[in-house]
């Protein structure tokens, strides 16, 4: 059994590893929307900003400090990017180190 995605990818790029949907629809079955991916790259790629409590990837917001707090996650490693008085700021902060840590971050290419 292949899954449709891969199926119609193959048929026109043989191809041997995990595919990335670009268009972030993983019942998209167009190949122009698929490209071959590791799977650091493919979990780079996903939109985890539903999991935020603030709205942002990657800053939530310190009841302790009273500051928006950043941080990016890489490869099981937590990257403390700072604490900011803004949301505005630890998002921008989050965005630029996502950028500097991942290869495959369509999300943030600004």
């Amino acid at each position: 059994m292949v899954y449709a995605h891969r199926f119609s990818y193959g048929l026109a790029n043989p191809v041997d590893t995990q595919l990335d949907h670009v268009c972030r629809n993983k019942l998209c079955v167009n190949p122009s929307h698929l490209r071959p991916a590791t799977n650091k790259q493919n979990q780079e790629h996903k939109d985890n900003q539903s999991n935020s409590k603030s709205g942002v990837r990657g800053v939530w917001w310190s009841k302790r400090d009273q500051r928006w707090i950043g941080q990016v996650t890489h490869e099981g490693r937590k990257h403390f990017i700072g604490s900011f008085d803004s949301l505005e700021e630890a998002a921008e902060a989050a965005r630029i180190k996502r950028n500097e840590l991942f290869t495959h971050n369509d999300l943030d290419k600004a």
